[in-house]
């Protein structure tokens, strides 16, 4: 990005969180599901992909207190100026196996010492083992956290909760920006 780049973490061997392009093995995604059909997906998008580490990696399936936990986090922001801040993003995911929603998008303004949690879902209605639009266009107000801050870290959090059903299925998010309200 114009701000430097974005990182990627998880519990597992930092290669959950991964980049996808419609001829990589992750779009179309495992059993044909379609590739995310973001504004910009001819240049790739990020997925985070729990499904395929599982599938790469028998031994977390027999472990029942595995579970998969990532963050792709962005590179320091100052938003100073900024009185409103919107996060737009374009995503498609799908979850399993609890009707609560294991996404969240995360910010903080202390350094990363602490994080402020945000919905991820968008509008979508929080089930398990259903798709999401594709794309889901998602706009998050974080002023309440972000704005007239100097030094802001914005993060796209999968959190399964220690919950090991949570290990199935992918989050992509692609075209994420940040704009302030004109009001």
């Amino acid at each position: 990005t114009a701000f430097g780049a974005w990182t990627v973490a998880d519990n597992a061997d930092n290669t959950i969180w991964h980049l996808a392009t419609t001829t990589s093995p992750d779009g179309p995604i495992a059993g044909g599901i379609e590739a995310l059909a973001s504004q910009t997906a001819g240049n790739g998008w990020m997925i985070f992909d729990p499904d395929q580490y599982v599938g790469d990696n028998p031994s977390w399936v027999s472990n029942q207190s595995a579970f998969t936990t990532g963050y792709l986090t962005s590179p320091e922001i100052n938003m100073s100026s900024l009185q409103s801040v919107l996060l737009s993003y374009e995503q498609y995911f799908a979850y399993c196996c609890f009707s609560f929603s294991p996404l969240t998008v995360e910010v903080s303004v202390d350094g990363q010492l602490s994080w402020e949690s945000f919905p991820g879902h968008g509008d979508f209605f929080e089930t398990a083992n259903t798709l999401s639009l594709n794309p889901l266009n998602t706009v998050l107000d974080i002023s309440c956290v972000a704005a007239g801050q100097p030094s802001v870290y914005i993060r796209f959090a999968y959190n399964a909760g220690e919950q090991a059903g949570f290990n199935y299925y992918f989050w992509g998010v692609d075209d994420v920006s940040i704009t302030t309200n004109s009001v």
